[in-house]
């Protein structure tokens, strides 16, 4: 009987250490992720180039909420990377981007190289407000990119610039959120620039099956926060990745185009486990490598949160 109220009370004892953890601990514990990607077609002068990758900081009137961005945003410019591109989710919601706007505004100092999108929180097309009908004040999107635009943070919707990196153009696409329908890539390529690389810089990975997308050389997506929580043996029981889940975190390649998606560093709700919040340094490489590559779905584009 003894050695059942042991068990018990070690399994207790088990479970709040992994609630304290996944709650307090790990939400916290922002990683600098380095990643090679090897493009054999990269011009020689851009060997060796580093994007910094920033992704869902979900900035909101929370004190852990606030301080993980700003060490975010801390690393990112301490790492003074060739080409800095943000994957949206910027603010939790869009009344908050004044706050967002303080807290992002260090990296005004680097626009010249900086790539920035809004995603499915920024629009406030939530989880919630899809599950549950929850709605709430919100901003319209002007007014969103007018905020962002004042503290020094440029938004690139549905639209493209040219970014000097080594001497050499690099067009970058900025495409609206593909989850929730603000996608317009085929305005976008119409008036992209030439250039030795092209990035396009989107939300959600689910843009890896919209018609033009092998347009880029590389996709840098968030939006799925890699899932969370990742389980041993099962990965992620749930990621918000609408037609192949495959691509909830990490470096592949979907017909021939490379796509790196990131675990971001905040969440809608804060809990990790295994899937430590992150920015991510990526060193081009002009040669081969070995990558996951996972097949391009067919099918009507979606719309969900």
């Amino acid at each position: 009987m003894i050695t059942v109220a042991v068990w018990l009370w070690a399994l207790l004892a088990l479970c709040i250490a992994f609630l304290v953890y996944a709650r307090f601990i790990e939400p916290m514990r922002l990683q600098v992720s380095r990643r090679d990607v090897h493009l054999p077609g990269l011009p020689a002068e851009l060997d060796g180039t580093v994007i910094a990758h920033l992704s869902d900081l979900h900035c909101r009137p929370e004190p852990r909420a606030l301080r993980i961005a700003r060490r975010a945003i801390d690393e990112v410019i301490a790492a003074d990377a060739d080409l800095l591109c943000v994957s949206g989710d910027l603010a939790h919601h869009s009344p908050f981007v004044e706050l967002t706007g303080e807290v992002v505004a260090p990296l005004a100092g680097i626009a010249n190289r900086l790539a920035a999108v809004l995603g499915n929180h920024d629009h406030d097309r939530t989880l919630e407000a899809y599950a549950f009908g929850l709605t709430g004040p919100h901003l319209p999107l002007r007014q969103v990119i007018a905020s962002l635009g004042k503290a020094g943070i440029p938004i690139l919707h549905n639209e493209s610039r040219t970014v000097a990196v080594r001497g050499r153009p690099v067009a970058v696409i900025g495409l609206g959120d593909t989850s929730c329908g603000y996608d317009d890539l085929e305005a976008a390529l119409k008036a992209a620039p030439q250039g030795d690389l092209r990035v396009v810089v989107t939300h959600s990975p689910d843009a890896m099956d919209l018609p033009g997308i092998e347009w880029a050389d590389l996709v840098l997506c968030g939006h799925t926060h890699g899932g969370q929580l990742t389980l041993p043996g099962i990965g992620s029981p749930w990621a918000p990745v609408w037609r192949d889940r495959r691509r909830s975190e990490g470096l592949f390649e979907v017909a021939g185009t490379l796509c790196h998606v990131s675990r971001g560093v905040g969440a809608g709700t804060n809990a990790r486990f295994r899937c430590r919040p992150e920015i991510t340094l990526l060193t081009l490489r002009r040669s081969i490598g070995v990558v996951r590559r996972l097949p391009q779905q067919g099918g009507a584009k979606e719309s969900r949160p």
